[in-house]
C-alpha cells in the first residue's frame, strides 16, 4: 500500500438502489485535499466518515445476528448501509473524497462493490504529499494475551468457537489484542496480533441453520488486486419472506424482533444470498443463473464478513500497517464499539 493519501483524479456519479425501498439514490464523488478524509454530503450538511461519527445502523437491536448496517451521524443528518462503500474505497487506496449523496441511505449494487472499483480505475487517482499511518500500540492494551498462560486462555477461547488451529496459529507466541463479546451467549470475537502487511481474516456461520452449518474462514492481505480478486463481487446474506422481496431480513432466532409488515423491497437473489427456512439445506439462489449463483466457491458469505469488517476499518483514516484484524461471527455494532473503545484507549492512534 503506497506511503501517502490519494485522492480521485476527476469526479463521477454512480446510481444504484436502496435496500429498504428499491428507490434510485446517486452517488457523486468529488476530490478532496489531504487530511479531508472521507466526507460525505447531504442537503448541504456534511458528515466526516471517521470513527467520531460512525455507529452502527439499521433495524435489528439486540439480536444475535447483529446490526444490518453501518451509518455516520452528525447532529440530525445520516447516511446509512455505507459500509460496502467504504470498504470499495479503502481496497481502492482513496483516502480523500466527498461523496454527494441525494438520500439517506448508499445505493446497493447487483455486483456488489464491483462498481465502485470500476469507476476508481476508469477515473484513476491523485497521490499527495502527505503521508498516511495508523499506529496500534500492543504494550498499553488491557486486552493483551502475551503470557503462556494467557495464549492458552486465547487458545480455548479458539476451541469454543470451532475456531481450528490451522486457520489461526499461535505457535509463533505474537501479543493478540483479544475482545470478546461483553455478553458471554454472543460469540463475537476480534483479535489483532502483528503480521506482515495488512491482513483481515473473518469465521462465520450459523450452526442452526442447515444451509449455514460449517463455518466459513477467510484471510487476505488488503491491497487492490487481492481485493478485486478475493471479495469484490461477495454479496450479502437474506432471508426472504415472499418472492421479490426481503420480508425478514434476518431469519428469526432468539430476540429478534420485526416491525409488522417489515419488508426490504430492493434485495433479490441477484443481490443478495438467500437463504430459506432453518431446516432448508439448501440456499435459495438458481445455481444454473449466472447472475444469482454462490460466489467464490460458497464461500461468498464470509468474505462478505470481510468486506464488512474493511468498511468499518476504513472509518479509521490512514492505514494499518503490519498487522492482521481478525473478526469471527461479528456484529456491526460489536466491531464499531470495540475499535471505538480501542482508539479511546490510544491502542488505535493516527
Amino acid at each position: 500500500m503506497p506511503k501517502f493519501q490519494k485522492t480521485i483524479r476527476k469526479g463521477f456519479s454512480l446510481t444504484g438502489r436502496t435496500s429498504q425501498l428499491g428507490t434510485p439514490v446517486t452517488l457523486e464523488f468529488k476530490q478532496a485535499q489531504p487530511g479531508t478524509g472521507i466526507v460525505f454530503e447531504r442537503n448541504g450538511k456534511r458528515i466526516p466518515a471517521n470513527s467520531r461519527t460512525l455507529q452502527s445502523g439499521g433495524f435489528l437491536k439486540n439480536s444475535v445476528l447483529g446490526w444490518s448496517s453501518i451509518a455516520f451521524r452528525e447532529g440530525k443528518t445520516r447516511v446509512s448501509t455505507a459500509e460496502h462503500l467504504m470498504a470499495a474505497l479503502k481496497a481502492g487506496g482513496v483516502d480523500n473524497c466527498v461523496v454527494r449523496i441525494n438520500g439517506r441511505n448508499v445505493p446497493r449494487f447487483a455486483e456488489s462493490t464491483k462498481e465502485y472499483i470500476e469507476m476508481l480505475q476508469d477515473n484513476k487517482l491523485r497521490q499527495d504529499t502527505v503521508r498516511r499511518k495508523i499506529v496500534v500500540n500492543f504494550s498499553r492494551s488491557p486486552y493483551l494475551m502475551s503470557t503462556s498462560r494467557q495464549l492458552g486462555e486465547l487458545r480455548e477461547i479458539l476451541a469454543k468457537r470451532g475456531i481450528p488451529q490451522q486457520f489461526f496459529d499461535l505457535s509463533d507466541r505474537k501479543p493478540c489484542i483479544v475482545i470478546q463479546h461483553p455478553n458471554p451467549k454472543y460469540p463475537d470475537l476480534l483479535i489483532i496480533r502483528p503480521a506482515k502487511g495488512f491482513v483481515i481474516s473473518s469465521g462465520f456461520g450459523y450452526f442452526s441453520h442447515k444451509a449455514l452449518s460449517k463455518t466459513q474462514f477467510h484471510r487476505m492481505e488488503v491491497n487492490l488486486a487481492n481485493y478485486q480478486q478475493q471479495l469484490m463481487e461477495a454479496r450479502t446474506l437474506a432471508f426472504p419472506g415472499i418472492k421479490g422481496h426481503l420480508a425478514r431480513p434476518f431469519l428469526k432466532l432468539g430476540e429478534i424482533k420485526f416491525p409488522k409488515g417489515f419488508r426490504l423491497h430492493g434485495i433479490d437473489a441477484e443481490t443478495a444470498v438467500l437463504a430459506g427456512k432453518k431446516s432448508n439445506a439448501q440456499l435459495l439462489n438458481d445455481p444454473q443463473n449466472p447472475k444469482e449463483k454462490v460466489r467464490y466457491a460458497d464461500e461468498e458469505i464470509v468474505r462478505h464478513k470481510q468486506m464488512d469488517l474493511l468498511g468499518v476499518l476504513a472509518a479509521f483514516p490512514g492505514h494499518f500497517q503490519n498487522i492482521e484484524i481478525f473478526a469471527f461471527k461479528p456484529s456491526h455494532k460489536f466491531l464499531i464499539e470495540s475499535l471505538q473503545k480501542l482508539q479511546q484507549l490510544g491502542i488505535i492512534s493516527f
